[in-house]
């Protein structure tokens, strides 16, 4: 009877430790998918398979030109972003992700219930105040990995902007005196 006993409770223990290990929140971050902070172009360019490309856009109102480096069309959970890789002094120092269609609303919940259930909760949440609009601004800490995301929706327009910024996360003792 005791061997039964102890079968079952190792039984018991040893779903309720899957269970939990399924469930477990990622913490550890250190660039985004294979590019890290601090690695130049070109192993940036390798860590993707040599698949980035340069590219040109143009701001709303066709004024401006953009310059970018990364992943033209990179789909999360059904809503379509470009990926621009930023250096600075010739590092990775920031990955931003925007929405290529304007249209595409409601990818801003998506997103940030994707980030929360693989980061967990965000550090800070508040509104964003846009006029004519509603949004919000999240930030996760993962890592080595600052996550950065804004959304905003203009009902009179029925459009939406959406960005992530993935960056190097400060130091703990940075700007401590």
């Amino acid at each position: 009877m005791m061997q039964l006993f102890v079968a079952f409770a190792i039984s018991v223990l040893m779903t309720a430790y899957s269970s939990q290990k399924a469930l477990a929140i990622e913490t550890t971050l250190d660039g985004f998918q294979g590019a890290k902070w601090g690695m130049s172009e070109d192993a940036v360019q390798r860590a993707f398979g040599g698949t980035l490309s340069r590219w040109t856009s143009k701001s709303d109102n066709g004024l401006q030109s953009f310059q970018h480096f990364g992943i033209q069309n990179y789909d999360i959970g059904g809503c379509t972003f470009y990926v621009d890789f930023g250096f600075s002094s010739g590092k990775l120092d920031t990955v931003d992700l925007g929405l290529n269609d304007k249209r595409q609303l409601g990818c801003g919940t998506k997103i940030a219930e994707m980030l929360t259930a693989k980061y967990g909760t965000p550090t800070l949440t508040e509104p964003m105040k846009i006029p004519y609009s509603t949004g919000h601004k999240r930030v996760w800490f993962v890592g080595k990995t600052k996550i950065t995301q804004f959304d905003s929706f203009f009902p009179a327009l029925g459009t939406a902007v959406m960005g992530l910024q993935y960056s190097p996360a400060l130091p703990a003792a940075a700007g401590k005196l």
